[in-house]
């Protein structure tokens, strides 16, 4: 098996002699053996593992971090998840792998793993645990998680929650398995959005939110250090556009070449994906770097996924299950500098749902400032669809009397597409100069319904949850 590769400057990056779709790694075996017939559950887990922040590495760390893990290792940790490795792309910062259930992303000071289907995502904490030992810090050992940077895990209401495997199937489950290995005291978990529809649950620990950080008022947008995800989850797929995402109809595209045959270091998979990649425009939806790099896949019978490096250091990957009934897509970056509606028009044509929700984390309250202030003054940017009522709650922490959390909650639907709820939830944490030590709570009630517990320093979400009229 091939070793992990390792980008060490940025201009090894810049004259790297492949095109912008070559793989450092690939399972040609594992890609065309697979078969997705038996795929159901579209909405991924995701987890994600700080280790530190972006500017330094742990007291005796390796200088490569966790990228210094060899690649037959990470597939030994993937296979207690369920999962598998079809190819890799690496960048100046990150190792982009596509996976047989969505994506991994390791970087020297974090791991994000995002997977679907009936994965068992939270297995991977002991044997990362042990990698760390073994190849990044002698000295480490899973007592170290107790006192973790940061820690995400999150994923919408899965469709088929009966057929997740126990762990997964109540929340109570997750936390209680997420709390063995992080310190108890310090988590934070909400459940947001109407029990009568899909619902975000959200779980979130580490000494980052314990302490707070007063660095991030100062910093800027292109601060190295500046974190924001955007996730965007699709659901009831236009049958035409889901279409296109189908095996059968790419061997029957007159636009290809897949009648010639396959070289030796091909597989049908990949050429596939790469040519619905650049047929929907995936390889330019992002099209804020100098340097692109990407994998895609295309699964048996149905089914696609792809990974994309921008500038080798940041990512965005999508994921589309497209079998009507339980249709799903998503698109996800860590780019800092996105124009949030020029992406749904660039995400939306993808799948063309019925129903999407936004997700924004960031450790900048200036991302959610420009998103806020773009959904008041127009909020009906995105032809087709709509997006109302809302629940407002300010608290101030009696503890954190400088932090200030704010949740909106907001409920949308679609006047002919039934009752499409949803939640727009905002943490609003903020250093300023309040010095109220009560505990003072506001709200503002509309028909929709959110859960939360206040608290958290120095991370902000939004969930946007919208309905198509059509």
């Amino acid at each position: 098996m091939a070793p992990s590769f390792v980008f060490q400057t940025h201009d090894e990056v810049i004259n790297y002699k492949g095109s912008n779709t070559s793989l450092d790694y690939i399972d040609h075996e594992l890609s065309a053996g697979l078969d997705s017939s038996d795929a159901f559950e579209g909405p991924e887990k995701l987890l994600e593992i700080w280790f530190s922040d972006n500017n330094v590495l742990p007291e005796n760390w390796n200088r490569n971090g966790l990228r210094a893990i060899p690649l037959v290792d990470i597939e030994e940790m993937l296979s207690l998840v369920n999962c598998q490795i079809l190819s890799k792309i690496s960048g100046l910062n990150c190792d982009a792998y596509l996976l047989s259930e969505s994506s991994l992303f390791v970087y020297k000071n974090k791991m994000i793993l995002k997977t679907c289907g009936r994965t068992t995502i939270l297995s991977c904490i002991p044997k990362l645990a042990s990698l760390i030992s073994s190849f990044v810090c002698p000295q480490y050992n899973e007592q170290e998680f107790k006192n973790i940077y940061q820690v995400f895990y999150s994923h919408r209401t899965f469709m088929f929650p009966q057929k997740q495997l126990d762990t997964y199937q109540s929340w109570d489950n997750e936390l209680t398995c997420l709390n063995q290995w992080f310190d108890n005291g310090k988590h934070k978990s909400y459940v947001l959005g109407d029990q009568k529809d899909a619902q975000w649950h959200l779980y979130i620990n580490g000494m980052a939110f314990e302490h707070g950080d007063t660095r991030l008022s100062n910093r800027t947008a292109t601060d190295a250090n500046i974190d924001t995800t955007i996730e965007i989850h699709m659901t009831g797929l236009d049958a035409d556009v889901a279409a296109q995402y189908y095996m059968s109809n790419n061997n029957n595209c007159s636009n290809n070449n897949n009648n010639r045959p396959l070289g030796k270091d091909e597989d049908k998979g990949h050429v596939f994906g790469n040519e619905i990649l650049k047929r929907t425009k995936l390889d330019c939806v992002l099209n804020r770097g100098t340097t692109l790099k990407h994998d895609a896949f295309a699964f048996d019978p149905c089914g696609f996924s792809s990974n994309s490096i921008v500038d080798g250091n940041y990512y965005y990957t999508v994921h589309i299950t497209p079998e009507q009934g339980w249709s799903y897509a998503s698109f996800e970056t860590n780019h800092p500098c996105v124009d949030l509606w020029e992406l749904l028009h660039n995400v939306l044509p993808l799948a063309n749902p019925r129903e999407f929700t936004m997700v924004i984390c960031s450790n900048d309250n200036a991302v959610l400032e420009r998103h806020d202030t773009a959904s008041a003054t127009n909020p009906s940017r995105v032809p087709g669809y709509v997006r109302h009522e809302s629940l407002k709650t300010s608290t101030y922490a009696e503890q954190l009397p400088q932090t200030q959390t704010q949740t909106q909650t907001v409920s949308g639907s679609g006047p002919t597409s039934g009752n499409t709820n949803g939640a727009q939830t905002s943490f609003n944490n903020n250093n300023n100069n309040n010095n109220n030590n009560n505990i003072n709570n506001t709200s503002n009630t509309g028909t929709g319904t959110g859960t939360g517990t206040p608290g958290i320093n120095g991370t902000h979400v939004s969930i946007d949850n919208t309905g198509s009229p059509s």
